[in-house]
């Protein structure tokens, strides 16, 4: 006979033991691939914060991007855009930093802009029905014509 907890940690050894791994991207830190990196440039144009991202948005460096997005909120400028030109990748949790910016600029009465040429960071945000939330344009030239 069994005891209830050697049969519980049978079960959760088996189960920690055939856990799926997403097929869709290689694992962080796989071969050839350092751990993912996100850099967040900041600049001052006028009334207008303008913060260029470059590398991979994703749960191992959202935070770093969350805390970029906190100063834009945070600076005196009446717009922030957020450039994702030179993004490979984004998931959920950049998303929902975006929405999380977007909602404390909105509360004083601030803009947001995105720009995110086409490719699978756009398709990221027309999917998820974000396009008109987050004010997307292609190219900062369209995003300036229409501020």
């Amino acid at each position: 006979m069994v005891s209830v907890g050697a049969e519980a940690r049978h079960r959760r050894r088996n189960r920690d033991s055939h856990r799926c791994v997403p097929r869709c991207r290689p694992p962080l830190g796989g071969p050839g691939r350092g751990a993912p990196v996100v850099a967040v440039t900041a600049a001052s144009i006028g009334l207008r914060r303008v913060l260029t991202v470059v590398g991979e948005i994703d749960l191992a460096t959202t935070a770093a991007f969350r805390d970029a997005l906190q100063a834009a909120v945070l600076a005196v400028e009446r717009e922030v855009w957020i450039d994702l030109t030179r993004v490979d990748f984004m998931d959920s949790t950049g998303l929902h930093a975006l929405l999380a910016v977007r909602q404390a600029l909105e509360c004083d009465g601030r803009a947001l802009t995105v720009i995110v040429p086409d490719g699978s960071v756009r398709r990221t945000i027309e999917l998820t029905g974000l396009e008109p939330l987050l004010n997307v344009h292609s190219d900062r030239e369209s995003a300036n014509r229409d501020s």
